[in-house]
């Protein structure tokens, strides 16, 4: 039903709630994660044009990790595949290929010269890649933090949803996420919900652009 998590997995939908308003509630909820985070976190295709640097790696402006490159067109003209291959954050000539091509000399002869001068020539726009990029599985803290919003929008009495409110045990006084807050920001006002968040927020993926 949604991207990282179907109606099943929630187990407090009001009685009579129709599919269309779980779909609905569970769309709301992942796009608001996406929105607060910054990133998605399942494969998705990415079709971009980036400006070529004049080197062999190009690093491309992508908020995830990089899953699969399957095309790359230098100038208009698509590159054998045989030519790259790729990391979590860039592409770049690969002249250890196994791949049957470049046992070829002429074809070694071609990418020996393309290295010398760069493989990705500088230029705007004039790089084109298409490929996948995200998570190839859902990370489990991302579905825990979704079902805790929608079971939250479902019933508010299930999570601690009062910040900052004061509680007491014997003679103790404390404020509920008082030292949480201090450190990270309110994003939703539930404590279970914004732990997960903080944690994604301070491991965000830095985008190198090309030089």
């Amino acid at each position: 039903m949604g991207n990282y998590i179907d109606a099943e997995d929630v187990d407090n939908w009001p009685s009579g709630t129709t599919e269309a308003e779980q779909t609905a509630a569970i769309n709301y909820v992942e796009q608001l994660i996406e929105k607060i985070i910054g990133r998605h976190f399942y494969s998705k295709a990415f079709d971009i044009k980036i400006n070529g640097n004049n080197k062999n790696r190009l690093f491309l402006p992508l908020y995830a990790d990089i899953l699969t490159v399957t095309n790359i067109w230098v100038g208009g003209i698509e590159m054998d595949s045989s030519w790259f291959t790729f990391d979590e954050n860039s592409v770049f000539i690969d002249l250890t290929s196994s791949g049957s091509g470049v046992g070829d000399p002429e074809l070694l002869y071609k990418l020996t010269t393309v290295e010398a001068v760069g493989i990705f020539p500088r230029g705007f726009n004039n790089i084109r890649i298409k490929g996948t990029y995200g998570d190839s599985a859902v990370p489990q803290p991302i579905k825990e933090l979704c079902i805790i919003l929608v079971r939250y929008d479902n019933d508010n009495t299930l999570y601690t949803s009062t910040v900052l409110a004061s509680e007491k045990i014997g003679d103790y006084a404390y404020k509920i996420g008082d030292e949480f807050y201090k450190k990270n920001k309110i994003y939703t006002g539930i404590f279970e919900a914004d732990k997960i968040i903080a944690a994604y927020k301070r491991q965000k993926k830095l985008v190198i652009m090309a030089a």
